[in-house]
This record gives C-alpha cells, sequence and structure tokens, in this order.
C-alpha cells in the first residue's frame, strides 16, 4: 500500500527530532567531595568529617569552604578557597595518658584516583603566593602583597608535638584536584604514638550535593 505523501514530512521531521534529542549533551551535574562512608580500620564518617581512632589517638578530618568560620579573614586563605584550593580542618587529639604523639606534615598526602598527588603547601609556598598576586596587579597603586599577618600557627607546617591528653587543630592546605576524579584520599603516612608508628587514611568520594 502506497503511503500518504503527508505522512513523509511528517515522518521526517520526527527523525530529525529523535536524532536531535539525542546528540543533545546531558546537562553536567555539579560533584562535591565527602567524607566516604566506609574506610580501613578505625575509620568512620560523622557528619560531614572522617574520624580514625584507636586505643592513643583520635584524628578528625573536614573541607572547609569560604562560609565556614574558620579564621579564615586572612586574605591569602581567602584566595586559595577562590580558586579551588582545598582546605582541611584536622584535630589531633593524644588520648593516651602516657606516651606524646607526633604529627609530620611532610609525611601527608592527598591523592586522586586520577594519579594526581600533592603533598600540604607549607608557609614558603603560601608566602610565594602572595607575593605572586602582588606581581599580578593591574596598576602599580593596586599592587599589594596579600597579607601574611595571622597566618602562623594557622596550619600545619611543622613537626607538631602533642603531649598525652593533648589536643591541636590546624588546616592543611592543597593545589586543586582534578575535576576528573571520583575517588581520593588523604594519607597520613607516619603518625607517631611514643615508638608506634600508624597510618591513616582518609576516603572521599565525588557525588551530587546531599540534602
Amino acid at each position: 500500500m502506497k503511503r500518504p505523501s503527508f505522512l513523509i514530512p511528517a515522518l521526517m521531521s520526527a527523525i530529525v527530532l529523535f536524532v536531535a534529542q539525542g546528540c543533545v549533551p546531558k546537562p553536567e551535574v555539579k560533584l562535591f567531595m565527602y567524607p566516604d562512608d566506609k574506610g580501613s580500620e578505625g575509620y568512620s564518617r560523622k557528619a560531614d568529617q572522617g574520624v580514625f581512632e584507636n586505643k592513643s589517638i583520635r584524628v578528625s578530618v573536614r573541607k572547609i569552604g569560604d562560609s565556614d568560620d574558620e579564621g579564615l579573614s586572612q586574605e591569602v586563605i581567602a584566595h586559595l578557597l577562590k580558586k579551588d584550593y582545598l582546605i582541611f580542618r584536622m584535630e589531633i587529639e593524644n588520648t593516651s595518658t602516657k606516651y606524646k604523639a607526633i604529627y609530620n606534615p611532610s609525611f601527608t598526602t592527598f591523592t586522586g584516583d586520577d594519579m594526581s598527588y600533592s603533598a600540604p603547601i607549607d608557609y614558603t609556598d603560601l608566602y610565594d603566593m602572595a607575593e605572586d598576586v602582588w606581581e599580578k596587579g593591574k596598576k602599580d597603586e593596586d599592587r599589594k602583597a596579600l597579607s601574611m599577618d595571622g597566618l602562623k600557627g594557622l596550619f600545619y607546617d611543622l613537626s607538631t608535638t602533642i603531649p598525652p591528653g593533648g589536643k591541636t587543630s590546624k588546616l592543611l592546605i592543597f593545589k586543586p584536584i582534578s575535576k576528573d576524579c571520583t575517588k581520593a584520599a588523604l594519607t597520613l603516612s607516619e603518625l607517631y604514638i611514643g615508638t608506634e608508628t600508624i597510618r591513616v587514611i582518609f576516603p572521599f568520594v565525588f557525588k551530587p550535593k546531599e540534602g
């Protein structure tokens, strides 16, 4: 049976529309980094922070943003947040009654499943960044280095000793991570409690905003 001629244009239009819809890229969903629900022995997630705990020490890690009240009025820190640097608040509590704990950021790394790797930024790095912003000022009168006032003691830079029953809470700062990452991990390779050395891993996952 010969099809009515008026159906042919309609059929062609339907085919073109179907193909066009199939070619339209799906809108990207913005992903946020959260502590993973599961990790190695001693790890757990509590709300927006990852926690590691054993009989001698408790370590908690929380990623912060520009809306957090973390003493982030510091110009350099605010600048880094706008540039997507990763900033964590890490609290270490020595629950031992006998031994001191020692944390050295030199043995800390942040890795992604895209094979990316970075170490914490130290005071010298921050100073160079502050000067770099000064150098990029558009006009001579606008050139002003970001203030470094108040940064000393705000973040982990050198080895920190925590006495029995003591606690410390500072920032860890890392360069921006690739947008291709779906999983990442913050690893403290050598955390000392007395003569014992432990390795602590905080896993993270990237997913749509919770809630």
